[in-house]
């Protein structure tokens, strides 16, 4: 589960294939070399825009938007066939954040993993989204495509959330 308020264990570097770290700890709990462990997390680490630099700090030495990115990695490390993730991109900045939609979608699809992604960002649920559910008041008030909820809304809410949003003609 990756939480929008991060989840890392503030005690622990962020990575270190030799030592349990905030990254290293879903491998090394199952018996990974640590040459298999840098193999691994070099190019996870690049992807997701993980300095190597920021290797040796802990998570109160990071922005927020860096803190997303290290939860985000090591969720990406434990081999889950179930995903939920919990506003992961809210405080990455605009270029960064389209740089992690596209390794989060590619994610999914090279795992082929059940992912459940709650945002209130509407490009975020588009770009990620297979189906979108639109939820009001903690009920739902349509679960379907994209293309589906703005071409056919089940209620005036739906409607309107798009119509707000610019995605749909009055």
């Amino acid at each position: 589960m990756i939480f929008q308020s991060y989840a890392l264990w503030p005690h622990m570097k962020i990575f270190e294939a030799e030592r349990y770290t905030n990254m290293s700890l879903p491998l090394k709990i199952r018996k990974w070399s640590e040459g298999k462990i840098r193999e691994f997390m070099r190019p996870l680490a690049g992807k997701l825009g993980i300095d190597e630099k920021l290797f040796q700090r802990k998570p109160p030495e990071l922005s927020g938007g860096e803190q997303q990115r290290v939860a985000l990695g090591r969720a990406m490390t434990t081999s889950p066939r179930v995903l939920l993730m919990d506003e992961p991109l809210s405080n990455i900045d605009a270029p960064n954040r389209l740089k992690m939609r596209t390794e989060i979608l590619q994610f999914h699809r090279e795992h082929r993993l059940t992912t459940l992604y709650v945002t209130h960002n509407l490009w975020d649920a588009l770009t990620l989204g297979d189906r979108i559910a639109v939820m009001r008041a903690g009920k739902f008030e349509q679960v379907d495509a994209a293309e589906r909820l703005m071409r056919e809304p089940a209620s005036d809410y739906v409607a309107d959330f798009f119509k707000a949003s610019g995605m749909r003609s009055a």
